[in-house]
């Protein structure tokens, strides 16, 4: 497995504890939402590497496979611009606006597709990157 990959995976590691510890906390209380608002430049850090680290070759590729490129038209179209989602729960909610009733929702949502990212490219794109670094 290539240093990036280990990178990255090490790193979803840390992004989902840190937000199992924020579900225990209970992202309504104070601790809950300084706890998530204190991890969210670090995953906007984490998914602006992946983009411009990891995403490059896979859709590069993709123009030559038809399984990859439909993964990544999920992952593009249907979680799509995840940091700009991220970014504008961080300045909606940064002053700790936890009593409006959407902010669990959006919270929600946000944690949902980032699983369903960080799953693709575990269990997807980590293996297409590999091929294609092998070569």
């Amino acid at each position: 497995m290539s240093v990036l990959i280990e990178e990255f995976k090490k790193e979803h590691s840390k992004i989902i504890e840190a937000f199992k510890e924020v579900k225990e906390l209970s992202v309504l209380t104070i601790e809950g939402h300084t706890k998530l608002m204190s991890l969210l430049p670090d995953l906007l850090d984490h998914l602006w590497s992946e983009d411009v680290r990891l995403y490059p070759d896979l859709i590069k590729e993709s123009k030559h496979n038809k399984m990859l490129k439909e993964v990544l038209r999920l992952i593009v179209d249907d979680i799509g611009a995840i940091r700009e989602e991220l970014l504008i729960f961080m300045i909606k909610y940064a002053e700790g606006d936890i009593i409006n009733s959407t902010f669990q929702r959006e919270y929600e949502l946000l944690f949902a597709f980032l699983s369903k990212r960080m799953w693709y490219e575990e269990n997807v794109l980590i293996d297409e990157y590999e091929k294609l670094n092998k070569l």
